[in-house]
């Protein structure tokens, strides 16, 4: 049975808890430093990673007397962990020129088919967009690669990943406040302020969705609130987009979408 044959069932997701599954099957993953191999393998499916690089993710500084060894054993462990979920399943981790990749198709994984939904070309119509985007984060299923942290993961790979999800989520309440969904929004929106305090455009969106409700003083309160934490906790003045829509609404003039 070819790569293709034995993987085509394969469901690998990092938007969340590291999990693969085949069918309605959920594979027992590896752990530790082979789990950390597993999800950059994951993330960087369709790429040859090399080996200086994963020997550099793996170990950094605190290097193995003999690293190249060293991770062909990382290798070898991956591999027949998803062995037992499927004999002959570990041939999808692929030895190439100089380094390692994945034999599967990149739509596999859940990161992939959730960029090919955020990252299409504006759709024409605003509805349209918005239901892509909530297709997308609908792949999220908790925290990512919680279950698999290290070093290797925290330095950029989960920064940036988290990035990628929250300027989703950002464009997606956009597009609903453009669609006039604001009361419905509020919310999901206070949830969000309440998770990524420091991120000022939630709060944009938050006190226009509040005024747009005529809910005017809950949405002074918001300003004020993160007025007070900005300069507190960080020591900086809100930025300059909350500073206008804070006059405007102090105005009672109308609110664009934020």
């Amino acid at each position: 049975m070819s790569r293709a044959q034995i993987a085509k069932d394969l469901d690998c997701r990092v938007l969340g808890p590291l999990q693969l599954l085949l069918g309605q099957q959920k594979l027992k993953v590896p752990t530790g430093k082979n789990g950390v191999l597993l999800a950059i393998l994951l993330v960087r499916v369709g790429e040859l990673v090399s080996t200086e690089e994963m020997i550099d993710r793996l170990w950094g500084d605190d290097l193995p007397q003999r690293p190249k060894s060293a991770l062909q054993t990382r290798i070898t462990r991956v591999r027949n962990a998803l062995d037992r979920g499927r004999p002959g399943l570990g041939q999808i981790v692929r030895s190439g020129s100089g380094g390692y990749e994945l034999d599967i198709e990149p739509t596999q994984v859940d990161l992939i088919r959730f960029r090919q939904l955020a990252q299409r070309q504006p759709a024409r119509y605003a509805l349209e967009e918005s239901e892509h985007l909530r297709q997308a984060l609908g792949l999220v299923h908790g925290q990512i690669l919680c279950d698999v942290r290290g070093p290797a993961l925290e330095a950029d790979i989960i920064p940036g990943l988290e990035e990628e999800l929250l300027l989703a989520r950002e464009r997606r309440c956009e597009l609903e406040i453009s669609l006039g969904r604001h009361r419905e929004l509020v919310s999901e929106l206070r949830g969000l302020v309440g998770r990524y305090t420091f991120r000022e455009r939630f709060w944009l969106q938050l006190m226009t969705c509040l005024y747009r409700s005529d809910r005017q003083t809950e949405a002074l309160a918001a300003y004020y609130e993160i007025d007070r934490r900005l300069r507190q906790e960080v020591g900086v003045d809100p930025c300059e987009e909350l500073r206008m829509l804070h006059a405007r609404i102090l105005r009672n003039t109308a609110v664009q979408v934020a």
